[in-house]
């Protein structure tokens, strides 16, 4: 994860926490605290860090050192997300979570408890990968659809229901070369993808939250650096 200058890493057969601010020519453990099973961490500030195991959510006041169980109901975590506070949830806490092969998880009571807003779940044909644009949208993968987008809710409601899918898959079979980025400035939307020819090309959207895509320069370079989200 990336902080201003300082570059966060997960090393998880020891279960520590290392940061580095001179592009990982040198890297420093910090938070001392027991981290049991880690899956998926998120660090907010210099004292506010998150993660989570198999199953439950972890929070930490001192930058690690101490951590607590204030959460449960999730599941084989990957990455995870703070959504920025604006519009609808600028004063509540959202936390999104991938998962490997459990689908996407959604916390608005700064992860006590979790929702499931994918509606199918599965290693191979689902394998979602998360993007977050500016406004809080979240934008994922879903290899036999394309790409798919839960918008903030009005009131704060988050709900599988409410998922669309901005840019259909092109490919007859599953495409396994789908991948989506978001510039939170701009709010485009990034996308790699094989055509019906199985040719993987890359496109953008014309405009913040727009489902119309067109090539990326000649459809081939690859997506730009900030498309973890």
């Amino acid at each position: 994860q990336f902080e201003g200058t300082k570059v966060y890493a997960l090393e998880q057969i020891n279960k520590q926490i290392f940061v580095t601010e001179n592009d990982g020519t040198s890297w420093t453990r910090v938070g001392v605290g027991k981290i049991n099973d880690p899956y998926a961490f998120y660090i907010e500030s210099a004292t506010k860090w998150y993660y989570t195991d198999y199953g439950n959510f972890y929070t930490s006041n001192d930058g690690g050192n101490n951590w607590t169980k204030t959460g449960s109901g999730i599941r084989n975590g990957r990455k995870l997300f703070k959504l920025p506070k604006v519009g609808a949830i600028s004063d509540v806490d959202v936390f999104v979570l991938e998962t490997d092969c459990e689908g996407i998880f959604v916390s608005s009571n700064a992860g006590a408890t979790w929702k499931l807003i994918t509606d199918n779940v599965g290693c191979v044909g689902y394998n979602y990968q998360v993007a977050i644009d500016g406004n809080g949208n979240i934008y994922f993968t879903d290899y036999e659809r394309g790409i798919r987008r839960h918008p903030v809710p009005s009131d704060d409601t988050w709900d599988k229901s409410k998922v669309t899918t901005v840019y259909n898959k092109e490919t007859s079979g599953v495409d396994f070369n789908l991948y989506v980025g978001v510039n939170r400035v701009s709010n485009k939307v990034y996308i790699e993808h094989s055509n019906a020819s199985g040719t993987v090309l890359r496109k953008t959207s014309t405009t913040g939250n727009s489902s119309s895509f067109v090539a990326l320069g000649n459809g081939t370079q690859s997506l730009p650096t900030f498309n973890s989200g």
